[in-house]
């Protein structure tokens, strides 16, 4: 039997979030493959709501990588969605600016300083590359996994959505 709830979860500012990462990512492809790059982000959505996640959280996840990877100004963010969105996406990307190696050390190390909320969405997104990385292991290298040794370790630290977290140790093992 179908259950609903009397106050909705998700409101229109989900659906307007969604409708506009999907017009950021349009004719974007996961690298190395053929998947459509917004289903990244849908996936990402639905772990942080799998997880108990506020929708905030789910707004984030899905526009965390309009600015990160699409340059979306971070005030257009928060004038579209709040500056909860904002402030996730804006704990997630410090490091952005910094080259590879460092910008994955430091983000590693910065779990045990942001926000549950801010943890709780990179754990979708970090759970869903994971996964694809598993599809497309060529993808996938030594720095790698050293970054998500260091990541999985800190989550576990965090004690937030534990279930993924062992979803991703489980991935991470059995990728070569």
């Amino acid at each position: 039997m179908t259950k609903f709830t009397p106050h909705p979860i998700l409101s229109s500012r989900f659906s307007d979030a969604l409708v506009f990462a999907n017009q950021v990512h349009v004719g974007q492809i996961y690298p190395g493959s053929d998947i459509p790059y917004i289903s990244h982000l849908l996936a990402a959505a639905s772990f942080v709501l799998q997880a108990g996640g506020a929708e905030d959280e789910a707004i984030a996840a899905l526009l965390l990588d309009c600015y990160q990877d699409m340059g979306i100004d971070l005030d257009l963010i928060n004038e579209r969605f709040g500056w909860a969105v904002k402030g996730i996406i804006k704990q997630l990307t410090k490091y952005q600016s910094l080259p590879l190696s460092e910008r994955l050390s430091r983000f590693a190390e910065s779990i045990f300083y942001i926000s549950d909320s801010a943890v709780r969405v990179s754990i979708a997104h970090e759970l869903q590359h994971l996964r694809l990385y598993s599809e497309y292991p060529d993808l996938f290298n030594s720095q790698l996994r050293s970054f998500y040794t260091t990541l999985i370790l800190n989550y576990e630290r965090r004690r937030i959505s534990p279930s993924q977290v062992m979803e991703m140790r489980l991935l991470l093992k059995n990728l070569p």
